[in-house]
């Protein structure tokens, strides 16, 4: 009943967005939208949400789920196409380009007026309700006792994939649904790719080790990134990790409600220039985390600004080609006065 009464909420308040932008309807196609307003991993479905009627068309494999547990009418189907053509279609609808396929676009067309408002529905998502908090903390916890467990592997002779697997075995033994991306495990120079694919490469005494890594929780998602290092490094090395640290720990302290996120990036690129070492600098500074792993609100931006309920992550780095790179990334949940950091070990 929880549940359903947050499925509810969300259906009223896209209700209320279609009124506010006079479309009549919206269109819903893609799995991670449906999951959101369904409660419900649908792998192919169609929502529509009207100001007078919503309803959801699954094939049959989802209907009688469906028909029990989502706050719409629900419609099954054979053919998608064949049932679009005896739908009663308002006069305008709106999708949201950026989840919308160009062919779903183009057969909407068919039937009446699209228009794209792009981002809107990843705009919806953005700000956490309490039941999403709880299970990104879930999921920040899981990764973060995945961090604390594998230093204590960090042997000289293992490989960078042993030691990625042994990670990820850990973390789906203690409550991680999956991976939220391949973790990434990278020693010594590799590490100066910031989207490195881990390899038969031996962990040797003096050398860094770089762990990207998330998982996912009853859907919900988490990432954190360290820089380790076994043995000694080099002098350079030592100060960009320093440099490094000392950024991150600056733009997580700035995060709060009512900040511009161009003033976090321009913290960071400051803190960069005055080190000179900005060009080592070749990612962006974070992004938003729930259903998906990088969602709104893009840490790019030069026009949002930081609301309460929203999780990001805050991840500056270095790299240098010849020495290796650096990265810290933890998770933040926005709160009233400031920030959680709920993946700080």
């Amino acid at each position: 009943m929880k549940n359903h009464s947050k499925l509810q909420e969300r259906k009223s308040n896209l209700v209320k967005w279609v009124k506010e932008h006079k479309t009549f309807a919206c269109v819903i196609q893609d799995p991670t939208n449906l999951l959101y307003y369904t409660g419900i991993n649908i792998s192919t479905g169609i929502l529509f949400v009207g100001e007078r009627r919503q309803v959801l068309i699954v094939d049959h494999r989802y209907y009688a789920r469906c028909k029990k547990e989502v706050p719409y009418t629900v419609l099954a189907t054979k053919n998608f196409k064949e049932t679009l053509k005896k739908f009663d279609f308002p006069k305008k609808i709106a999708v949201d380009s950026l989840c919308t396929l160009l062919k779903d676009y183009e057969l909407y067309k068919e039937f009446t007026e699209v228009v794209s408002y792009p981002g809107f529905l990843a705009q919806k998502r953005m700000i956490k309700d309490s039941s999403e908090i709880k299970l990104i903390k879930e999921s920040c916890a899981i990764t973060r006792s995945g961090f604390n467990y594998i230093r204590k592997h960090f042997v000289d002779g293992i490989t960078e994939l042993e030691l990625t697997q042994k990670l990820e075995l850990y973390l789906r033994k203690n409550g991680a649904q999956k991976m939220a991306f391949d973790p990434i495990v990278a020693f010594g120079k590799n590490a100066a790719n910031p989207h490195y694919t881990p390899q038969n490469v031996k962990l040797k005494k003096n050398d860094l080790i770089l762990i990207d890594c998330g998982s996912v929780y009853k859907n919900y998602n988490s990432d954190m990134t360290r820089t380790y290092i076994k043995g000694k490094i080099s002098k350079r090395m030592a100060e960009l990790i320093d440099i490094t640290a000392q950024a991150q720990e600056a733009a997580v302290k700035m995060c709060k409600p009512g900040v511009a996120i161009k003033l976090l990036n321009e913290c960071v690129h400051k803190i960069f220039v005055k080190h000179k070492v900005r060009d080592l600098f070749i990612h962006g500074l974070g992004h938003g985390v729930g259903l998906e792993v990088h969602e709104y609100p893009p840490l790019g931006s030069k026009e949002m600004v930081l609301e309460e309920g929203m999780v990001i992550t805050i991840e500056p780095g270095l790299y240098a080609s010849d020495l290796g790179g650096v990265r810290i990334e933890d998770t933040l949940l926005i709160t009233s006065n400031g920030n959680t950091n709920l993946t700080r070990i």
